[in-house]
């Protein structure tokens, strides 16, 4: 277990305790950061890198899960590519912000080596996940007291914020009904803040998601156990309610009308210009770009230029942005405009190799009834759920926050699932050898 394992035993800490909280702070420190769109974060990052490299210096080494070493040769050859796509375009690009999150991507064995494999207790990532949403808690109460206009002061970045909050909140949810007491009430609140922040961010992606990670989630509860699935349908039928009843104060009705409206004159021609009209536009782009340069693409970060081209071609209409519009607010498209079909490739097996194994986790969990399997796998299933849905409609994979809160997590659920099925294959030889 963790106290024999520990870096921190050197110093004298008692049965892994205050190593445990060194830990749970950090990654509470980590994870507010992201929810908070912080600037520090990369500082932070690098900081434990830094600091866990010192303290766990000629420490016995843990094993690797295969999946973990799997995941990680996937992210190597999935930067390789995306290099070759920079240089093929301008290198340049290779020292600019968008490309800033997939250099740290190279970080992440030595963050799993020297601090994510320090963790024994999935137990650790749940209350982290927790801890976090009381950050969204305080963000929602200084917005309800500032409320400040949609992409200014508290609610800037209103999409990657919402979705983020979205996401920190249906992974309480999970978290919920993983703990069987005391965090839960805790979790309740971090969950509803999250959903809460994301209505006030009218970020209309993650309501999407909550529904999906809801059903998701009673589907699964409704195979592990029927107590809890009975209160996860009446908390969902109670917040339903409320919601319901306080429609018609919150900005939902208004983003729901106003998507309506700009779809339906989109296509009647009589205003493409919109905010969805100027997706549809970039998204036609991203199409024919697609089909004119499919197996490379054009090069990473390409896609101004590309949408300029198109332009200038009278084949799209006037960017409303003087800058022009960087990204097509797709990242599928994205990915299969500025890397081809080779890059996007790269791209769904980094993001679908995890979600492969969380499901085989699932299954093998709800067959022999491990609780901790499979909360584990429903975890990382929901978060996943919500970044495939969220890649939809805007820039989310691209954003530092997002893909280093995926990375991170998916490597600890990876990490958690492989000694989960090894503590219970040993316990099974233990009662076999009796």
């Amino acid at each position: 277990m963790l106290e024999n394992y520990s870096p921190f035993n050197r110093f004298g800490f008692v049965k892994g305790k205050c190593s445990e909280y060194f830990l749970l702070i950090l990654l509470t420190a980590f994870f507010i950061s992201i929810a908070g769109l912080l600037s520090w974060v990369n500082s932070l990052l690098v900081s434990v890198v830094i600091l866990s490299g010192i303290v766990h210096w000629h420490q016995k080494s843990r094993p690797i899960p295969q999946s973990v070493k799997h995941y990680y040769a996937i992210s190597v050859v999935f930067f390789l590519y995306l290099c070759f796509t920079v240089f093929m375009y301008e290198p340049l690009v290779f020292f600019e912000n968008r490309f800033e999150p997939f250099r740290y991507l190279v970080l992440w064995w030595l963050v799993f080596y020297f601090f994510l494999n320090w963790f024994d207790d999935e137990a650790l990532l749940f209350k982290a996940l927790v801890v976090s949403g009381f950050f969204l808690f305080v963000w929602v109460v200084l917005v309800l007291i500032e409320q400040p206009h949609r992409s200014r002061g508290l609610l800037e970045d209103p999409i990657q914020r919402g979705n983020l909050a979205m996401l920190l909140g249906i992974m309480s949810l999970v978290a919920f009904f993983y703990f069987k007491r005391g965090w839960r009430f805790l979790a309740l609140v971090a969950f509803l803040s999250g959903v809460v922040l994301s209505i006030l961010s009218e970020s209309r992606g993650g309501w999407l998601a909550l529904i999906i990670s809801v059903i998701t989630i009673l589907l699964v509860l409704r195979r592990l156990d029927d107590k809890d699935f009975k209160l996860g349908v009446g908390l969902i039928l109670i917040f339903g309610s409320i919601f319901l009843l306080f429609l018609e104060q919150t900005p939902v009705p208004s983003r729901l009308e106003r998507a309506w409206l700009d779809i339906s004159t989109y296509f009647s021609g009589e205003n493409l210009n919109t905010s969805l009209g100027a997706r549809f536009e970039m998204w036609k782009v991203a199409l024919l770009a697609f089909i004119e340069k499919p197996v490379f693409g054009w090069g990473f970060d390409s896609f101004n230029a590309v949408y300029n081209h198109y332009f200038e071609a009278h084949e799209a209409i006037k960017p409303s942005k003087a800058s022009g519009w960087g990204q097509p607010h797709n990242d599928y498209l994205q990915f299969l405009v500025e890397t081809g079909v080779i890059g996007f490739g790269l791209l769904m097996i980094f993001l679908l190799y995890p979600l492969k194994v969380y499901f085989n986790a699932l299954i093998l969990g709800l067959k022999q009834n491990q609780r901790r399997l499979v909360f584990v796998a429903l975890l990382g299933i929901v978060m996943l759920e919500c970044l495939l849905e969220f890649m939809l409609s805007d820039r989310n994979f691209t954003f530092r926050h997002t893909l280093y809160f995926f990375v991170t997590v998916n490597v600890m659920c990876l990490m958690f699932i492989a000694r989960i099925k090894n503590e219970s294959s040993e316990a099974r030889l233990e009662k076999t050898d009796i």
